[in-house]
């Protein structure tokens, strides 16, 4: 813009200026292209100007004072006012409409982002952390960073940190999180708490992205359904925020276009293990494709480590198993009810070998509250102990329900191992009812259904016809 500033104040043109000047009024400082096309018109006016002042100015000054009795200017001045209120008109109408557009805007986007973030708070915090076995047992957990688990694009440069080190107790999830960029692998043992980990940044990645408008919207997602279909990761995020989390196809490929999501992505074990592979190369790429956006892997530490490809991310840390000391000091400071259990851990090691995760304490914790020490012991193999213990975890669930009840264990526990089942068989590790298919019931059972759906669609297509 200073150039035609110079020009305006170098050009002798009274009409050139007020062309000038209307040429940096169309300039828009927020969204330069909306007036794009007023700015090349008025460049060509110019243009032209100057070519026939260069080519034909005596010529034409002449003629207009010959046929009109009036110089160029008083000609020309009007009619370049003129033009500047017809395009004046024309900007101010286009402001208005581009400001109200923006106004309705912002607000919609921020009451989208302001819904999302209570629900992910209300399902995965509410719903699952604060109702979870884990919080039955809440110990400070020992954790471990272990770099040679992933695959750093400057490994070679950084042998030096590829040792395991451990992490001071007391140090919170998140701050690992920023120091290592955002990109994160959680490892542990079954039951040994890496998804409490990771709701418990879950919860304070809420926290900042509502203080801070501009922070990506936390979102957990389970990768147990990604080997359906086995697409590109962005494209299963969109596809899983619409289906879980309700919004709108148009919005969840805006938003991941947007680089507005923060995934963090649960169960990379529970992919099926032909295609585990391949879903590490899937995340692996988008982050390629999305380097700057942050990202969270949870998976279990025998599975991971059993796989060619690695991921590419800043750090990886490993839960650690139970002490002992963590569960007696645990154990002293439960209620008396738990006396039983302290007492046997005396005498029965197999009992404590059982104690090494916050899984199995919260277990033992459920099952044998209340119960004298000779019950809770047990003979037999480490799996037969194992199956007495969740054998009295499902009797000590049962006694918690109401005495009025629909179905017998015997119903419950079939039904509950059938629906177990087929989660297995389809790569679900969460029950959404909206996913079960026909193809899941019995056989003989299908038939009933096709006839149930077939008379439901007669009745509303015989209503409407009729």
């Amino acid at each position: 813009m200073e150039i035609f500033l110079v020009a305006s104040d170098t050009s002798q043109s009274t009409v050139k200026r007020l062309l000038t000047l209307l040429l940096i009024g169309t300039y828009h400082q927020r969204d330069m292209t909306f007036r794009r096309g007023t700015i090349y018109f008025i460049l060509s006016l110019i243009i032209l100007i100057e070519v026939a002042n260069a080519l034909l100015g005596n010529l034409v000054a002449t003629f207009f004072q010959e046929k009109l009795g009036a110089n160029l200017g008083v000609v020309l001045v009007p009619f370049a006012v003129l033009v500047a209120i017809l395009f004046g008109f024309e900007q101010s109408n286009r402001l208005r409409e581009y400001t109200t557009k923006e106004t309705r805007a912002e607000p919609s986007d921020d009451r989208n982002r302001a819904k999302m973030l209570d629900k992910v708070e209300n399902f995965w915090i509410k719903g699952v952390l604060e109702q979870s076995l884990y919080q039955i047992a809440r110990l400070e957990l020992g954790l471990e960073q272990a770099p040679e688990k992933i695959d750093h694009p400057w490994q070679t440069l950084l042998q030096q940190a590829a040792t395991s080190r451990v992490v001071p107790t007391g140090t919170p999830v998140i701050k690992l999180f920023d120091d290592l960029d955002g990109t994160l692998l959680i490892l542990g043992a079954p039951g040994a708490g890496k998804t409490t980990l990771l709701l418990e940044l879950t919860c304070d990645l809420i926290a900042r992205a509502r203080s801070d408008p501009q922070h990506p919207i936390p979102l957990v997602f389970n990768l147990s359904t990604w080997a359906s279909k086995r697409q590109p990761l962005k494209e299963w995020l969109a596809e899983e925020l619409n289906q879980r989390y309700d919004a709108p196809v148009k919005l969840a490929q805006a938003w991941m276009d947007a680089d507005v999501v923060l995934p963090l992505l649960d169960g990379l074990d529970e992919v099926a293990a032909a295609l585990r592979g391949d879903c590490v190369e899937a995340i692996n790429t988008y982050r390629q494709e999305h380097g700057l956006v942050s990202l969270t892997v949870c998976s279990r530490v025998a599975d991971y480590e059993a796989l060619a490809t690695k991921l590419r991310l800043q750090g990886a840390i490993v839960v650690q198993p139970l002490t002992d000391q963590q569960v007696d000091t645990y154990l002293e400071r439960a209620s008396e009810k738990l006396a039983g259990v302290r007492a046997a851990l005396h005498n029965d090691t197999d009992l404590r070998e059982l104690l090494d995760t916050p899984l199995m304490l919260s277990v033992v914790t459920l099952a044998y509250t209340g119960t004298a020490e000779t019950e809770v012991q047990a003979v037999g193999t480490p799996d037969e102990r194992r199956r007495h213990l969740f054998d009295a975890y499902i009797q000590a669930m049962f006694n918690r329900r109401g005495k009025e009840v629909q179905y017998t264990q015997q119903q419950t526990k079939h039904w509950l191992s059938w629906l177990a089942g087929k989660l297995v068989e389809h790569s679900e590790t969460v029950f959404y009812i909206e996913r079960m298919q026909p193809d899941w019931l019995p056989q003989r059972q299908r038939g009933g259904h096709a006839i149930s759906v077939g008379l439901i669609f007669g009745l509303t297509f015989g209503l409407i016809g009729g």
